[in-house]
């Protein structure tokens, strides 16, 4: 004798109700599924100037990498430095005001000198800062940073044997708009960072921008200490005048920068 189970018995009626109901529905979904996907999976378009005009990225043939200004604010990096952290095969480091360093596949731009002219070219809104004198920039008010890899002598002159790097400020909109921003740490770190926007009439506008920045050294200096050759004596300047000794850590920083822009 074989078990007896429960079983529910539909009416015929109802049954096709719910099939037909279930068939609508997937052919609603089926409709509107395509117009969804079309508003949220698209892929933004990036517009630089690698080659000197306006282009989209995808028709540039050139191995670069390009760092909008939302991520460069949201993850507050205002050095070049802190650039190396998120591109990758490039290292930069700044290891004096005068005379940062710059290395692109390996490859340095191999010059100490400050007069000279590395083989990595810097280029801030279309002049040429290559120089190790004025090569380093506070990255404020930037629309996005371009790094080129590879030989560029063709667009950045000879001296870009090795690559270059295009810095871009945002230029002015026709639009009233500003911007303050006020930070501090631990580190005993003040920064302040502005910008103020303003259009003249239908063809000119205005743009002024500017950052304060002061971060003690994470390197204390020894040179006033008791043991050091001045200890807490005075000592003399590059002018042969006597001053106190002063014992500010190291590797601190200091910024000062205004931009203003028609």
């Amino acid at each position: 004798m074989r078990p007896l189970y429960p079983r529910t018995v539909y009416p015929r009626s109802l049954l096709a109700t719910t099939i037909a109901f279930a068939l609508s529905s997937a052919a609603i979904a089926q409709e509107l599924a395509p117009d969804t996907e079309n508003e949220h999976n698209y892929i933004e378009e990036i517009t630089v100037t690698a080659q000197m005009r306006e282009q989209s990225v995808m028709d540039v043939p050139v191995t670069m990498d390009v760092i909008g200004s939302e991520f460069l604010e949201r993850t507050n990096i205002m050095e070049l430095d802190e650039l190396s952290r998120i591109l990758p095969n490039v290292q930069i480091q700044e290891q004096a005001v005068s005379l940062p360093s710059f290395n692109i596949r390996g490859v340095t731009d191999d010059v100490s000198s400050v007069s000279a002219t590395p083989r990595i070219s810097v280029y801030q809104d279309g002049f040429d800062i290559s120089k190790k004198t004025v090569a380093s920039v506070a990255l404020f008010d930037i629309a996005r940073v371009e790094v080129l890899k590879g030989p560029q002598p063709t667009l950045f002159g000879v001296a870009a044997a090795n690559g270059a790097v295009s810095i871009h400020s945002n230029l002015p909109t026709f639009e009233q708009e500003g911007k303050v921003q006020v930070g501090y740490n631990s580190e005993q770190g003040q920064e302040l960072e502005f910008m103020y926007n303003q259009p003249i009439n239908d063809n000119h506008s205005f743009r002024i921008a500017g950052l304060y920045r002061e971060m003690d050294g994470i390197v204390e200096n020894n040179a006033c200490s008791a043991d050091s050759y001045y200890g807490n004596a005075n000592m003399y300047n590059h002018l042969g005048e006597e001053v106190p000794c002063n014992s500010e850590d190291l590797q601190g920083v200091s910024v000062q920068a205004l931009r203003a822009t028609w």
